[in-house]
């Protein structure tokens, strides 16, 4: 008949580490879950991130195409111009010349 009996100091401190051990065991976990939920938003604002600079880089490049497509049917425009009136005027070099000849 091997009892122990415990002083109340001994019980207080048997209780102390038990439940030092288990807040320790509670704070580990509650930090690794914290830890886990803070990666995980991390995560999920990197890709928002990611599709918001990837969808302004596909808005900037259609109105950069549409922009590039103007100015080239503009100079496209206004070459036509250039070559009409040079054209014109050749046309007119012509008619002088050839009054020069009659």
């Amino acid at each position: 008949e091997n009892i122990r009996y415990y002083t109340l100091s001994e019980v207080q401190e048997k209780v102390e580490k038990a439940v030092k051990k288990a807040q320790g065991e509670w704070d580990v976990n509650v930090k690794v879950q914290l830890e886990a939920g803070y990666q995980t938003k991390l995560e999920e604002l990197q890709k928002e991130a990611e599709e918001s600079l990837l969808e302004h880089s596909r808005h900037w490049e259609q109105d950069h195409k549409q922009e590039i497509s103007r100015i080239k049917a503009e100079w496209m425009k206004q070459q036509k111009k250039e070559k009409e009136k040079f054209d014109l005027h050749v046309s007119k070099m012509n008619c002088k010349h050839q009054d020069a000849i009659l």
